[in-house]
């Protein structure tokens, strides 16, 4: 079973009601009554992306193809000052936020740029650039790293991380799918790799109930193609 098709089993049955605990536990986060399920698919068909996405640098980003497989492209981008912080460059889904999702796309990322490895991160429970949820990807095809990542006020802690460098079945592939499956109820995040049946990464959090979700790299040399997200959700306003 697929990421995307895991979210059927995640939200059949889900009713947007409270759940009152008995004693002194506090009541379960409540779903508005006006929430959507939604399922969106943005293969990238046309030459310049569509307006379901905001560019932090519009000029940035590119339509590009590889055979058949049209994809959104970030250009490399120059590394900044010495002890500066890494800029980011992002393209965040401007109609939804999101609450219980499943998430899958393809991505590559190019070879070190300037001697920096590239990298790529998918964001979700955006509330701003310094409080958000990340799952971070580096040099997919040398070391691989992959890291679940919460940002709070700035301060970045990792909830989760795996080293995927001794698979070399997976550093010879260029393209890779990548899938996230939230269930807030259980404030479980899975994240699979490849189509694999089985999560790589695992972590337990409920922060950001609601927030955006988008396309992220400090780098640039990042390409993701056929976004696919499924889940509940409400119109960002």
């Amino acid at each position: 079973m697929t990421p995307v098709s895991r979210v059927c089993s995640l939200l059949v049955g889900l009713v947007p009601v409270a759940t009152i605990l008995p004693g002194c536990q506090s009541p379960q986060p409540v779903r508005p009554s006006e929430y959507l399920i939604v399922d969106l698919v943005d293969e990238f068909g046309f030459d310049q992306p569509s307006d379901s996405w905001q560019f932090t640098t519009p000029d940035a980003w590119r339509i590009q193809s590889d055979g058949q497989r049209r994809f959104l492209h970030l250009a490399p981008l120059q590394a900044g000052p010495a002890g500066q912080p890494d800029t980011w460059e992002s393209a965040m889904h401007r109609k939804y936020r999101f609450r219980n999702f499943s998430l899958s796309t393809w991505l590559r990322l190019d070879k070190a740029l300037d001697k920096r490895p590239c990298n790529a991160s998918i964001i979700f429970g955006w509330q701003n650039d310094l409080n958000c949820l990340r799952l971070d990807l580096s040099d997919l095809a040398g070391k691989a790293d992959i890291a679940l990542v919460q940002v709070a006020d700035g301060r970045v802690t990792r909830l989760a991380a795996a080293a995927l460098s001794s698979r070399s079945d997976f550093t010879r592939k260029e393209w890779h799918q990548i899938g996230i499956l939230r269930n807030l109820d259980t404030a479980t995040v899975d994240v699979y790799m490849d189509e694999a049946d089985k999560p790589v990464l695992q972590a337990r959090t409920n922060a950001n109930e609601w927030g955006r979700i988008g396309l992220a790299s400090t780098t640039g040399g990042a390409s993701f193609g056929r976004v696919m997200i499924s889940g509940e959700a409400l119109p960002d306003q």
